[in-house]
């Protein structure tokens, strides 16, 4: 169970950050990522167990994450 609970979690994640790719580069909607990602983290939260240690994980990753890539877009590293 645990290894298919991992491999969902992969699965979401790469597809959130295909959505961002694509959004930005094919389909011109550089919205696609962030609504994908944010339905992809609505859904881990209504079948996770433990919803504050969820809530707890998702912006210690998140939140770096994402100022990570701004800066590297802002500085046109990206």
């Amino acid at each position: 169970m645990q290894k298919l609970k991992f491999f969902l979690v992969l699965t979401g994640y790469q597809i959130t950050w295909l959505a961002c790719i694509f959004g930005e580069t094919k389909i011109f909607y550089p919205f696609l990522g962030l609504i994908i990602g944010i339905i992809f983290l609505l859904l881990y939260y209504y079948f996770s167990k433990n919803k504050q240690k969820f809530i707890k994980t998702a912006v210690l990753i998140s939140l770096p994450g994402y100022l990570f890539d701004t800066f590297m877009v802002y500085f046109k590293i990206y």
